[in-house]
């Protein structure tokens, strides 16, 4: 289980929330050994959070 949290400024955009969402999933695509573990039949979840401050 991952649990990836993220702030970012009160000031960000809907693109912003977005673009972080996005980088999460890249990340969990190509991280090497997440990707040997989901191989190997390992069950691999990620539970994000973003807020703002």
């Amino acid at each position: 289980m991952h649990y990836p949290k993220v702030v970012l400024e009160k000031s960000a955009t809907e693109k912003d929330h977005t673009g972080v969402e996005r980088a999460i999933v890249s990340a969990d695509q190509r991280c090497s050994i997440g990707n040997l573990l989901k191989e190997a039949g390992v069950d691999l979840t990620i539970e994000s959070e973003i807020t703002t401050e």
